[in-house]
């Protein structure tokens, strides 16, 4: 049993690594084909896999200097998936449906794709910390 569950371990390990440079290759690519922008020059700060029964998930985090980001919001905003309407972050909206497109909020930007019932992608910009943050999950 024991050996079984350090094969496990190790398996994990593996594809998780290979997972995590997978992630930062493909950044740029994926950020354009999914929200439609083209993002600037970018830090890496960290990227996450993880996986359980029936459940995956997949993050990452990007950091951007001040003209990186003012670069990036210009994108956001001259994109055509980009609504214009602001949304006050309320206990009401917490679990609303994907916006499937660029919403305002208070803190920065955020986009939102619903794939399937079991699949939603969403980028969270915050304006304060100069970041981008995917998330991925599948249940």
């Amino acid at each position: 049993m024991r050996y079984i569950i350090i094969y496990f371990f190790i398996t994990n390990l593996m594809s998780s690594c290979g997972q995590k440079s997978t992630l930062e290759n493909d950044v740029q690519k994926q950020i354009s084909e999914q929200t439609g922008i083209i993002i600037p020059h970018y830090t890496m700060v960290s990227a996450e896999s993880s996986s359980a029964v029936g459940d995956y998930s997949e993050s990452f985090l990007i950091k951007f200097d001040s003209l990186e980001f003012d670069v990036l919001v210009n994108r956001i905003l001259e994109t055509k998936n980009y609504s214009g309407k602001v949304i006050a972050k309320t206990s009401d909206n917490v679990n609303d449906k994907p916006t499937n497109g660029w919403k305002k909020y208070e803190s920065g930007y955020k986009f939102e794709i619903n794939i399937s019932r079991k699949e939603n992608v969403a980028y969270y910009v915050n304006a304060n910390k100069q970041t981008l943050n995917y998330v991925y999950i599948e249940e």
